[in-house]
């Protein structure tokens, strides 16, 4: 299981000694190491099978130096190249639909005797302020105010909720495509930031590769291909 970033930072370190017997000064008072690392919470990220293979995977890419991120959902609970192939797109139209606003906090991951930390990116809903019912609010409604709210935070609420009722199949299928369509995006994001004006796409698989851990990110497929033509402009034959 991922534990402290404090220990597996400093610990394994060649000067443990020295570092063991350093003080630190913490609001004037002076503490050992060893004291610090009660102060650290363990990360929590669960006991199942994918829990165990993010663990894993995030300290060896750090250990073995590949720059690589993980992106996941910052929950409250865990329990072929072919140039002839041609789509014809239909006109479609939204319906329905709500605005989330993903936060991303940042996390640590150091590896073992190496310079290399990598970051886990764990994106958080939130409810855009422009959603937010303030006249409900000052007219005393606090229920109706606080149901945008509500509704968007329940999203990373608990982790891969039931879904024997349609309603439960709703809310695991909007937090799958929370979590793919946040990613992609911030992907999309550093892709550009890095390169500049104008944006060669020719060159995104060459330096952007997924790992998707199971069938839960694999939304991120069709999502990547919806801001590629939709959002940038690309087309069809462009992204295959």
């Amino acid at each position: 299981m991922k534990s402290k970033a404090y220990p597996l930072a400093k610990l394994p370190h060649p000067l443990l000694s020295p570092h063991r017997k350093a003080l630190i000064l913490v609001h004037g008072k002076a503490l050992f190491p060893s004291l610090l690392l009660l102060t650290e919470l363990d990360a929590a990220l669960g006991n199942g099978g994918l829990e165990r293979l993010a663990s894993c995977f995030l300290d060896s890419l750090a250990t073995l130096n590949y720059p690589a991120w993980d992106m996941d959902l910052d929950t409250n609970m865990a329990c072929l190249n072919n140039s002839s192939l041609k789509m014809v797109r239909k006109k479609l139209q939204k319906v329905g639909g709500e605005n989330v606003m993903d936060v991303a906090y940042d996390v640590p991951i150091p590896g073992y005797k190496t310079k290399t930390t990598l970051n886990l990116r764990l994106w958080s809903t939130k409810v855009a302020a422009e959603d937010f019912d303030l006249h409900a609010f000052n007219t005393g409604d606090h229920a109706k105010a606080y149901a945008a709210i509500t509704n968007v935070e329940k999203i990373c609420y608990v982790l891969y909720p039931g879904d024997e009722y349609i309603a439960r199949k709703t809310l695991r299928l909007k937090q799958q495509y929370t979590l793919c369509s946040a990613s992609v995006q911030d992907i999309i994001v550093r892709y550009e930031g890095r390169l500049g004006e104008p944006v060669n796409w020719e060159n995104f698989p060459e330096k952007v590769a997924v790992q998707m851990n199971d069938t839960h990110p694999t939304l991120c497929i069709p999502d990547l291909i919806r801001i590629l033509m939709d959002v940038k402009g690309l087309s069809w034959n462009d992204i295959i």
